[in-house]
């Protein structure tokens, strides 16, 4: 997403009180050399367009960082906890406590 914010708005505004949330994505790696050994290590046989995808969503990603001020913005931060799923993911869980 362009704007994550519209995710996290829609999530808030139109999720039902107790909805269970759980949003898993990829996470942004350090620099340019973290995102080259990522690929190497995941797809190391995988054809060059799929690596190139593979990069670009990798530079698309967003981090813990940004993504812990994305869920403060959208007043979601209190809910739903942001977890390291994986070294490639993270994780944001929880249940909605409002009602749209």
């Amino acid at each position: 997403l362009a704007d994550p914010m519209v995710l996290w708005q829609a999530i808030g505004r139109y999720g039902e009180r107790r909805a269970a949330v759980l949003v898993v994505d990829l996470l942004r790696p350090p620099d340019e050399e973290s995102a080259e050994l990522v690929i190497d290590t995941y797809v190391p046989d995988a054809p060059p367009m799929l690596r190139q995808d593979m990069l670009l969503s990798l530079r698309a990603a967003y981090t813990l960082e940004e993504i812990s001020t994305q869920l403060q913005q959208a007043g979601l931060a209190d809910n739903l906890a942001l977890k390291m799923a994986s070294p490639l993911q993270f994780a944001v869980c929880g249940h909605l406590t409002h009602s749209p």
